[in-house]
């Protein structure tokens, strides 16, 4: 997959020597600098985002995969970040994902039936991951609302919230509950190899008493029905107390 060329990031939110843009499916969100071998090998969103806003030390607070678009937020320099690393740490990050999957479950299933909190464990092995019954990292989600796509029959939009950042939580747990993104092959999708949907789709930031909401726009994700955008937007502005109880273990 390659990513987009000489594009300007859309800005979705600006802060106090901070910003969150809207990463491109394809776009790496950090790659080192072009070694002369590979054309663009140094193309990625924290390189763009520092020349786009002058940042010369802008430093990701978290990542996203290559494959994966949606909100990135990036911080202006090794202070800024430090700032959002303890935020992190303290759990004051909260963020929404939207997948599209198939349908129908394993099982024969209808995928609405996912809906809830899910546990596992998972381990990396090589560029992929693996649900395991023990050895890994314990990793949880919940699936809250799963939707038909508009765009096409015999998909599904899920919205996720996802309470720890595994490497590649969302799709090997998906795929554990036998439903792979659409397109995913590399987690057993049986759909014609293609880009999958995964979209960063919301991201809530407590500070003080008005925390900071950032959702895509409607635009980044296609054939979402209107029944999961007011989903998401409800969940974004919950109340502080209720969204740390849906997120305790």
């Amino acid at each position: 997959m390659s990513g987009p060329r000489d594009e300007t990031l859309r800005v979705l939110w600006t802060g106090d020597r901070e910003a969150a843009v809207l990463k491109p499916a394809g776009l790496s969100s950090e790659r080192s600098e072009s070694s002369g071998i590979e054309p663009h090998a140094g193309d990625s969103a924290i390189t763009r985002a520092r020349r786009q806003f002058g940042w010369l030390d802008a430093q990701l607070p978290h990542r996203l995969d290559r494959p994966t678009s949606g909100i990135l937020m990036i911080a202006a320099d090794r202070a800024a970040v430090a700032v959002h690393g303890e935020e992190q740490r303290a759990g004051r990050w909260t963020k929404w994902y939207v997948a599209r999957i198939p349908e129908s479950v394993s099982g024969s299933r209808a995928a609405p039936a996912l809906v809830g909190h899910h546990n596992a464990y998972i381990r990396r092995r090589g560029r992929l991951a693996e649900c395991v019954r023990s050895g890994g990292d314990p990793a949880r989600l919940e699936i809250l609302l799963v939707t038909p796509a508009a765009d096409q029959p015999r998909e599904s939009h899920a919205l996720i919230r996802l309470d720890t950042g595994r490497f590649h939580q969302i799709r090997v747990m998906l795929a554990s509950l036998g439903a792979p993104l659409v397109g995913d092959r590399d987690y057993g999708s049986a759909a014609p190899p293609e880009s999958f949907e995964l979209v960063s789709a919301g991201l809530r930031i407590e500070r003080g008493e008005q925390p900071v909401a950032i959702e895509v726009p409607d635009a980044a994700m296609r054939g979402v029905s209107p029944e999961l955008r007011a989903r998401l937007g409800a969940e974004l502005s919950a109340p502080r107390a209720v969204l740390r109880e849906h997120r305790a273990p």
